[in-house]
């Protein structure tokens, strides 16, 4: 990759690892999943405030019209430090998919929201994802993640005169994580992740969060993920942290196409199809002797 960076102000232009969410969670944003896309990004950066902005052109995909749609990501991300023990952010993700479209020069403006193009006057040729994070310390020893997304909002009547919309599920995920601190060393951290039958895919496939048929974000919605892990470091040279997480997938996918109209009022929030449980029981020792390390 390419950087220059300055006091408060980087700019970037190449491949990098993000996650937008708690550590050792997939951000429900942005995450690692896949491999990382070059990508055009700039940051604001202060003691208390931090604005991050990423611009990418995705892969071509063939719409339901037939026709191939060229494809684009730009994500915000605002974060503000509100005390010693408090950050909160706000962040919105955006599709951007239309036949011989290009990079619209309104959308790659830092400033604008992909939320709201009506603003501009501009067509409704995307999809977006507006979300929050937050990480608290309560107290010394006890760290408390969270993030939330909304794709869209939940119709509990059908709606024929108005939008033309049937009844029919929101699009929304939520992730959390609570590290404490156990005696003077050990670490106790659980998680847990649910992610909704229809999060990240819209009625025009084009503009569902994958690129090269892998996520974004996360790549399996439709599915509850909790566990928990120990972290116990022995004689100052090794550490044992054994895991345990228990997951219930249903059989939605993030490639499958949308539900029809006649089927939206009878999809599930989750657990399309026979959903599956699968218990994962794991342990890592890492340490070393001198200079060699083993892990």
């Amino acid at each position: 990759y390419l950087s220059a960076q300055f006091e408060h102000a980087r700019l970037y232009f190449g491949q990098m690892n993000r996650n937008w969410g708690p550590v050792g969670s997939l951000g429900l944003s942005i995450a690692d999943y896949a491999y990382p896309r070059t990508e055009l990004g700039f940051d604001l950066m202060f003691r208390d405030f931090q604005l991050n902005v990423v611009a990418t052109e995705l892969n071509e995909m063939v719409s339901i019209s037939g026709a191939t749609h060229k494809r684009y990501l730009m994500a915000h991300r605002l974060n503000v430090r509100l005390t010693r023990r408090l950050n909160l952010a706000i962040w919105e993700t955006g599709i951007l998919a239309s036949e011989n479209q290009s990079f619209d020069p309104t959308f790659r403006n830092p400033f604008v929201l992909l939320s709201f193009p009506i603003q501009l006057g501009l067509p409704d040729a995307r999809n977006t994802i507006i979300g929050g994070d937050m990480a608290w310390r309560p107290v010394d020893g006890l760290l408390l993640e969270g993030q939330a997304m909304i794709d869209d909002r939940w119709r509990l009547r059908d709606d024929p005169d108005g939008t033309g919309e049937p009844k029919h599920p929101g699009r929304w995920a939520l992730t959390g994580a609570a590290t404490l601190r156990v005696g003077s060393s050990a670490l106790l951290r659980t998680h847990f992740s649910v992610i909704n039958s229809l999060a990240y895919r819209t009625i025009d496939s084009t503009q569902n969060f994958l690129d090269r048929g892998l996520g974004i974000g996360p790549n399996f919605p439709d599915g509850l993920t909790v566990g928990a892990s120990l972290a116990v470091p022995i004689r100052e040279r090794w550490l044992v942290q054994p895991d345990v997480t228990v997951l219930k997938q249903g059989e939605g996918r993030i490639t499958t196409p949308f539900p029809t109209n006649a089927e939206l009022p009878n999809t599930p929030e989750l657990f399309l199809g026979q959903p599956t449980t699968t218990v994962r029981l794991g342990a890592t020792v890492s340490g070393g002797f001198g200079a060699l390390q083993v892990s």
